[in-house]
């Protein structure tokens, strides 16, 4: 994977750099085009967004920021 901030920071364990390494190859593989992320906010509600492949391939690297 690229440096970006995962990386600058160490982040990951070795096992979460190559599930994400597996992610990439899936998404490239299959024709994957919008990627749905879930998180929880801070009262313990699920949220959801779609991205783009690229912007999820960018959020490996550097992040996502949630508004």
């Amino acid at each position: 994977m690229d440096s970006g901030l995962i990386d600058q920071h160490d982040l990951w364990t070795d096992n979460q750099k190559k599930s994400a390494e597996e992610v990439i190859s899936r998404l490239n593989s299959q024709g994957i085009r919008l990627v749905r992320m879930a998180w929880g906010d801070t009262h313990g509600c699920s949220r959801v967004k779609e991205v783009s492949v690229p912007v999820f391939l960018n959020s490996l690297i550097n992040g996502y920021n949630i508004n």
